[in-house]
């Protein structure tokens, strides 16, 4: 059964590595992707912080390497080399090690139970939406004392790029490469957290990690972006015309985050707070996303309402993977 499973790509000691995946190894990592997603749906409240999350565990990783390389009173010549090499020195070792998992993982079922283990706290969403409606029920009773319209514009942002940044893009990542193309990923995402948190994303050093990035997960955010602008036919009390905001914006400096925000904020009316900027707060800028006639305070039933979309989004991101499974399923068997 796992001997079946043919990849593309460099030998790596003398096995093929998992570079593209072709046929029935898409079909493999889409069945791993199924019932990853399946568990989670159904368990992932038992399943979460008891598994080890290989993208946390990268994004722990990143910070603390951009934290000591991305320091201030350096040139900004030094901070771009610095940045290179963080590129250089991590992103193909981890592809590499990507494709030795590949192939690891399809020598026995108990090396292919471990990689489904590994991909569950990847594609988690249950918690993150159980949490946000839990919160947005404490504001509506008023238990949140400490600047709730702030908490409530981080929760709803948060929910939006945990689909568009990190479920979809590491599904179809996942379904092309396996590990290979999912692992230097997850990295570089922990770099622009990292860099985003610092309110640095404009930033020497981050220059070339936010290219590569943005190679990667802009066309992923278009397909994410599309799926929450379809979401909305489903839900009532939304704009339809959201799909006249599937293009990046230039004063934002990340269009894979602009494009999936800037749907929910036009389909919802309100409008997000992004800060961008040096780190000093005297030239740190709030830019806003959404409509110039849209809300910054977010309500409870506003909070409800993305989250509904992105839940229906989610269920349209099942169906085309549900599909493309069946279709590479009919196809392997039509090649027998």
């Amino acid at each position: 059964m796992y001997a079946s499973y043919k990849m593309r790509g460099p030998p790596i000691n003398g096995t093929a590595a998992s570079a593209v995946s072709e046929g029935p190894a898409a079909l493999y990592w889409l069945l791993l992707i199924t019932l990853a997603i399946s568990a989670d749906l159904i368990a992932g409240k038992y399943l979460t912080g008891r598994i080890p999350n290989i993208g946390a565990i990268l994004g722990t990783g990143a910070q603390r390497i951009t934290d000591k390389l991305n320091r201030q009173g350096r040139s900004k010549g030094a901070l771009k080399i610095r940045g290179i090499l963080t590129l250089l020195l991590f992103i193909p070792p981890l592809y590499f090690l990507g494709a030795a998992a590949n192939d690891l993982s399809r020598t026995s079922a108990a090396t292919t139970a471990i990689a489904l283990l590994a991909i569950i706290p990847i594609l988690a969403q249950r918690k993150l939406w159980a949490d946000h409606v839990s919160l947005g029920q404490k504001i509506a009773t008023g238990k949140v004392a400490v600047d709730p319209e702030a908490v409530a514009q981080k929760s709803t942002q948060d929910i939006v790029l945990q689909y568009s940044s990190r479920f979809l893009p590491s599904a179809i990542l996942l379904t092309v490469g396996g590990f290979a193309a999912l692992l230097p990923y997850q990295f570089i995402v922990g770099v622009v957290e990292t860099c985003v948190i610092q309110n640095q994303p404009t930033g020497p050093y981050f220059k070339y990690v936010r290219i590569l990035h943005e190679l990667v997960a802009l066309p992923l955010s278009l397909v994410s972006g599309f799926l929450l602008g379809l979401a909305h036919f489903f839900v009532p009390g939304t704009n339809l015309h959201v799909f006249w905001h599937l293009s990046p914006n230039k004063t934002h400096t990340l269009a894979s985050q602009f494009i999936p925000l800037n749907i929910m904020a036009n389909g919802a009316g309100l409008n997000f707070l992004r800060k961008e900027g040096p780190k000093s707060t005297l030239s740190k800028e709030s830019k806003w996303i959404g409509p110039q006639s849209g809300r910054a305070k977010l309500t409870p039933t506003d909070m409800r309402s993305i989250w509904l979309v992105v839940m229906v989004a989610f269920g349209l991101s099942l169906i085309a993977l549900l599909m493309l499974f069946v279709f590479l399923s009919v196809n392997s068997i039509n090649d027998l």
